[in-house]
């Protein structure tokens, strides 16, 4: 509303404002749904930001937005709720006599032939440490792991924990997918950043993952490479509609 009655500077503050909350309240999330959706509402808002800049009066200004911060692109607080749902069920899971079936009888040595939750969650500890190595990278060595290397695989033996490597291969989480999708975020700002507050054209841009180069157009937006496909257009910059 404000835009429209020409306070267009003000609009931009506000949702400024908006968008600081948002990385605050991004920093705090400790589930992956929580997390992405704040990504995709920071992305969203600063399209909106771009638009507005994009299209109204000349004397707007904004100030360079910041690159994420680590707690920002931090998933600890995620890993460690993670974790502890898997231990809590991997320990409930452990030595019933219901395992194999409903009302079964199984005794607890039996079980444990088949599934061993210390060993399971040995298993798991790799995939948040890998996790916590994918965060702490830079846009380039990122773009060159989602390239060159691949996720940890399972290395738990079927012969001593079968039923504990089935359970990770069903419940694993693709960590990379997530990841990139922050590191999106911060190429999206890297964007905004060049073309609204330095002003740089599309021939002279930088993309954070692979350096110099030209955005390409797509349905009125102004788009960056990637590692990953970008199907939200985190990596996208609203200029149209």
């Amino acid at each position: 509303q404000l835009y429209k009655t020409g306070a267009e500077q003000r609009a931009v503050d506000l949702l400024l404002q908006q968008v600081t909350t948002m990385r605050r309240a991004l920093a705090l999330q400790d589930n992956t749904t929580g997390k992405l959706l704040f990504v995709d509402l920071l992305s969203n808002a600063i399209d909106l930001i771009s638009l507005m800049l994009e299209h109204g009066s000349s004397g707007v200004r904004v100030p360079e937005l910041p690159a994420l911060s680590v707690e920002e692109k931090d998933f600890a607080m995620v890993a460690a709720r993670e974790f502890g749902l898997a231990f809590n069920t991997m320990q409930n899971l452990a030595e019933r006599p219901d395992f194999f079936e409903n009302d079964g009888d199984a005794p607890a040595w039996y079980v444990k032939i088949f599934f061993k939750p210390n060993m399971t969650m040995n298993e798991l500890v790799r995939s948040f440490h890998y996790l916590e190595e994918l965060t702490q990278l830079s846009a380039p060595e990122l773009a060159k792991r989602m390239t060159d290397g691949e996720p940890p695989s399972l290395t738990g033996s079927k012969l001593r924990n079968y039923v504990g490597v089935e359970l990770l291969k069903l419940s694993s989480i693709n960590w990379d997918d997530y990841v990139v999708r922050l590191f999106d975020l911060d190429v999206k700002i890297a964007l905004f950043n060049q073309i609204h507050h330095q002003g740089l054209k599309n021939q002279t841009l930088h993309n954070p993952y692979y350096g110099a180069e030209v955005p390409a157009e797509r349905d009125g937006r102004l788009c960056f490479s990637g590692p990953l496909d970008d199907r939200q257009f985190v990596r996208c910059l609203r200029m149209s509609l």
